[in-house]
């Protein structure tokens, strides 16, 4: 029976069949709104922020769908709701239509959604129709094993530029090694970008450190620097010239486009920093092994005295990917404290010797730590961090709501850092 309704779920013919009647119910918002998707494994939040910021400049009234809230114009948000026990990125088709007729009656014009694998594998957004499409990148993730391989998570991606037409357009990865796949699949008009100058839109990085990143965009007929003051580092650079490549073919004025990326705010939950008495804490939500490494190549450039990272082992992870983090973990960390995050499949103190398991064979005991409590291994970081340490507190990001074996409990990384913070004592000198 479990199988039966497993295939019922998954069936491709019923899933696009309710989502047609969603459309159907509130009347095809999106045939009167412009609508852009964005998908990948990394990067998509920031990405659809960059966009939304652009298009605001350029007079636009904006909504914005995503893992971090729906927002119905500029002034509207609706936090997103608990699904499954955990916020969605793409909602089921009803809902996700109601979003947009709201919208619309709002007289918002543009809408940017941040498409999952999942909301694709399930056609969440069948019958919506896409003025345009990012790639942000492609990946190994924690999605491969819920999608069942990583070629069928790829395909899942490919979907989105499936629905594109020929009057839309397309922003795939030059480097990419899937670039020539996802052409292939689009009729779109295909614009690619990155750091090759073989990109149609490329970037030439000016300067990448603490204060910021600096960029060069340069174009067939033009070329401008931006500065990234807030969201910087060079996985960022790549978010923006996405978008910089999709606002040029809207025609949007390049000086428009370098205000609305250099005005972006910072996107909360993504390297959002707090200091205190040389302390430095970065909240992220980076949660892949690709995510990880980037985060640590930018952390490793403000020259830390030591780092020390805090994040849970997620247990709805195969072990192998947890396995991945947590060499990650011991070899880029002076100290890892290994705490709680979701866990829905397995236990917190399962998931924490699954960590420790692997760790003690191939580090020594004072390279990481275990403590149940997220709030208290927060504050062990703390209270062992000097002047020069830096803190990473991982998985979460912007995160509100956390699930222990069931039960919903509220917990945000930010607000416990900023207490915890205040709660802290001056270093023993």
């Amino acid at each position: 029976m479990k199988n039966l309704i497993k295939a019922l779920k998954r069936n491709s013919i019923l899933r696009k069949g309710i989502a047609l009647l969603g459309n159907l119910y509130y009347g095809f918002p999106s045939r009167k709104l412009i609508v852009f998707g964005i998908t990948g494994t990394n990067g998509k939040t920031t990405t659809s922020y960059f966009l939304k910021s652009i298009l605001e400049k350029a007079g636009y009234k904006v909504g914005l769908i995503g893992t971090s809230g729906y927002w119905l114009d500029e002034k509207t948000k609706i936090n997103p709701p608990a699904i499954s026990l955990k916020p969605v990125t793409t909602p089921d088709p009803f809902y996700l239509q109601a979003l947009l007729k709201k919208m619309r009656k709002r007289d918002t014009k543009y809408v940017v959604m941040e498409v999952s694998s999942f909301g694709l594998r399930d056609y969440r957004v069948f019958g919506i129709k896409f003025k345009g499409a990012i790639l942000t990148n492609v990946s190994d993730c924690y999605h491969v094993f819920k999608h069942g391989s990583f070629r069928d998570y790829l395909e899942s991606k490919k979907l989105l530029f499936k629905l594109l037409s020929k009057k839309s357009v397309a922003i795939l990865p030059q480097e990419s090694e899937f670039y020539e796949e996802f052409k292939k699949a689009t009729s779109a008009k295909v614009v690619s970008y990155g750091l090759d100058t073989s990109a149609d839109i490329c970037a030439e990085i000016l300067k990448d450190n603490g204060s910021g990143t600096i960029f060069k965009v340069k174009t067939k007929t033009k070329e401008f620097e931006v500065n990234l003051s807030q969201n910087s580092g060079r996985y960022n650079v790549l978010n923006a010239l996405s978008t910089i490549a999709l606002a040029l073919e809207l025609n949007i004025d390049y000086t428009i486009i370098k205000e609305g990326i250099e005005k972006c705010p910072l996107v909360e939950g993504r390297f959002e920093v707090f200091k205190k008495r040389g302390v430095t804490v970065i909240v992220d939500k980076a949660n892949t092994s690709q995510a990880f490494l980037e985060l640590i190549a930018r952390v490793k450039k403000l020259t830390p005295k030591n780092i020390i990272g805090v994040y849970g082992n997620f247990s709805d992870f195969p072990l192998e990917v947890r396995h991945q983090l947590a060499e990650i973990a011991i070899n880029n960390f002076d100290l890892t404290i290994i705490t709680a995050d979701d866990s829905i499949t397995e236990s917190v103190e399962k998931c924490i010797n699954d960590f420790i398991d692997y760790a003690k064979s191939r580090v020594g005991s004072e390279k990481y730590l275990a403590i149940k409590d997220r709030r208290e291994a927060i504050k062990e970081a703390i209270n062992r961090a000097r002047e020069g340490d830096i803190i990473l507190v991982l998985g979460r990001g912007d995160e509100k709501l956390m699930n222990i074996n069931g039960k919903i409990i509220p917990f945000d990384d930010r607000e416990a850092v900023k207490e915890l913070l205040e709660e802290s004592s001056p270093f023993p000198f």
